[in-house]
């Protein structure tokens, strides 16, 4: 059988048909055990299976060395789905700088380059996460303001109501949508009376999606024990798990 998808709580019965070492047709009624086993690594230890089947406990025999393996919901309910906007690590990261959906920029009180853009527009959809470091706070007697929103929303995303009451040091956090036509931007205007203000803004966006795809890549083993009490590894493949497709309501 090739890969296995499968749908997250959803029953279904999978057929194999095995063969001995003559390619041909085994007999399974002298089978010692046969054995149906999901989990997250090659390399993980039984106690680490997510779920397994057995004869007679989800294995049925069937004609000419076949058998089916029945996977109820219980089975997969509770397994975990990753999202597809999810970042697995530092590497997933820094690839997103490389694409051009990650980046930095300075600003500082007297820098007349305002705005500046720390993401360009796109042609899909983002959500982004912003990430602000007060380099220096903003003073003076008339103090400068920032703003850190998106193209024609000046302080969508962190306003300068709430970054003039930080201190050098300080990280701010903030995320949202990003519309594809819409750039990321930093706006900041100098103030009077020895002015000061500078901050650092990071952005990393990823692709909105109107149904997130979720899903869990794992393995599964199929394992026959022999009449003599062999361990065969009949089939081992990648097992992905996923969201049940939504049906849409006639209308």
């Amino acid at each position: 059988m090739p890969p296995i998808t499968h749908y997250k709580g959803k029953d279904a019965v999978y057929r194999w048909e095995l063969t001995d070492h003559r390619n041909a047709l085994a007999d399974l009624s002298e089978a010692q055990a046969i054995s149906f086993t999901v989990k997250e690594q090659v390399t993980d230890a039984d106690e680490h299976i997510l779920f397994e089947k057995t004869l007679g406990d989800g294995i049925t025999i069937v004609d000419d060395g076949s058998i089916d393996v029945t996977i109820v919901g219980a089975d997969t309910a509770g397994i975990a789905l990753v999202g597809s906007g999810t970042l697995h690590s530092a590497t997933d990261a820094a690839e997103l700088f490389a694409e051009g959906t990650a980046g930095r920029v300075l600003a500082v009180h007297d820098d007349a380059a305002s705005p500046k853009e720390v993401l360009a527009s796109d042609e899909k959809d983002r959500v982004a996460l912003v990430i602000a470091t007060c380099i220096e706070a903003q003073a003076g007697t008339t103090p400068p303001t920032f703003d850190i929103g998106e193209t024609d929303d000046a302080d969508k995303f962190l306003a300068d109501a709430l970054l003039s009451t930080a201190e050098a040091g300080d990280v701010l956090l903030a995320y949202g949508a990003l519309a594809a036509d819409k750039a990321l931007i930093v706006t900041y205007a100098d103030g009077a009376g020895e002015p000061a203000g500078e901050w650092a803004v990071s952005a990393i966006a990823v692709e909105a999606v109107t149904e997130p795809t979720e899903t869990a890549h794992l393995v599964y083993d199929l394992q026959v024990v022999t009449k003599s009490g062999q361990v065969r590894v009949v089939e081992h493949d990648t097992f992905t798990l996923a969201l049940p497709v939504k049906q849409g309501t006639p209308t």
